[in-house]
């Protein structure tokens, strides 16, 4: 697993990060657990500033297809 900082502390990327269908829920409890109630303009405002701040191409790759499907999640929720 990598390893990657975010303003609410480490966390642990599983190879399915991408295709995990739960990550919205999974990022959602995380920042419920430390006391914040995420909405999901909340969480994509938090991978941008991870995507701006990355230096590893990598690791910003990741993060820009979360934010993808984030967005995709949020459109397919206002859409139904």
């Amino acid at each position: 697993m990598n390893k990657f900082n975010t303003p609410s502390g480490q966390h642990s990327v599983p190879p399915q990060f991408i295709a995990d269908s739960s990550i919205l829920a999974t990022i959602k409890r995380d920042l419920q657990r430390r006391g914040v109630a995420a909405t999901t303009a909340q969480i994509a405002g938090e991978l941008q500033a991870l995507i701006a701040r990355e230096s590893n191409p990598i690791m910003k790759d990741i993060y820009r297809q979360a934010l993808a499907w984030v967005v995709n999640q949020e459109e397919a929720t206002h859409s139904e």
